[in-house]
């Protein structure tokens, strides 16, 4: 009785039954996306092995050094940086470098537009994750003039080439150079970003007078180790590379000039 009384009342009043069901609507639409994104930001684990050890390298600029005039907090660093805290950080496994571009693959029907992410070579052990079939890339591939070679993404596979499972040692043309597949991985395999759809080494090149290089840089804590005691080796080598005090502090990026800049690992 309750419930015919309810829809009687709700039909002599459309215009409020319409308000009101739309209300609720985008409340409950709002709510939803609001859990979505923080179930995927915060709460979801990442897709990695043991993600709590992964951390990124980020450098403090004060405001007397930052162009805004404001204190920021900028993610990444150069080449030259990330082999000195491969070579010398002991409190970290693995750092990498990553950086996505837009890329034009041809060779088929149409010209198509992908977006390719270039990564240290030890990127995907570093993540844990191995490949659905072929391989990833080994050190040897990182450098300039050895075959070149690609990595598909899941996606990339289904949607260009039918899950063709001969798809290893096909060539791929990226920027008008061949490149041969050498593996694909799983579906849920998603690095930097859900839009990559392919990965090439990071290659380096000589670098210009007075150019700075600065990549997307990530990192993973050895077992035991903290997240400060690793913020804090890090932050000790810059200075020395910098040839700086131990209480001042050094940039995370461009090894030759002195800075008031502080460079720091943070939880990804």
């Amino acid at each position: 009785m309750d419930l015919k009384f309810a829809l009687r009342s709700l039909g002599r009043s459309p215009g409020f039954t319409l308000l009101a069901i739309a209300i609720l609507a985008l409340g409950i639409g709002a709510n939803s996306a609001i859990f979505s994104v923080i179930n995927a930001v915060l709460l979801k684990p990442l897709p990695y092995k043991d993600p709590d050890q992964l951390v990124r390298v980020v450098e403090n600029v004060p405001a007397a050094e930052s162009r805004s005039g404001r204190a920021s907090r900028n993610s990444g660093m150069s080449p030259e940086d990330a082999s000195e805290l491969r070579m010398r950080a002991g409190s970290l496994s693995h750092v990498v470098l990553y950086s996505v571009s837009s890329t034009s693959l041809t060779g088929r029907e149409e010209t198509l537009t992908v977006q390719v992410g270039q990564v240290s070579p030890s990127t995907f052990q570093m993540l844990g994750v191995q490949p659905l079939l072929g391989r990833v890339f080994d050190e040897a591939e990182a450098k300039a003039g050895i075959r070149s070679v690609v990595i598909s993404s899941y996606t990339a596979w289904a949607k260009y080439f039918a899950m063709d499972r001969n798809i290893l040692n096909q060539t791929l043309t990226l920027d008008a150079q061949g490149y041969s597949v050498i593996g694909v991985m799983p579906e849920a395999f998603e690095f930097p970003n859900p839009q990559t759809e392919f990965w090439r080494p990071f290659v380096l090149t000589a670098a210009e007078p007075g150019e700075v290089r600065i990549f997307g840089a990530m990192a993973r804590l050895k077992d035991g180790v903290s997240l400060e005691t690793a913020s804090a080796e890090v932050g000790a080598i810059v200075r020395q590379i910098r040839g700086l005090p131990p209480d001042e502090l050094g940039s995370i990026s461009g090894l030759a000039r002195r800075s008031a800049k502080s460079p720091a690992i943070v939880k990804i």
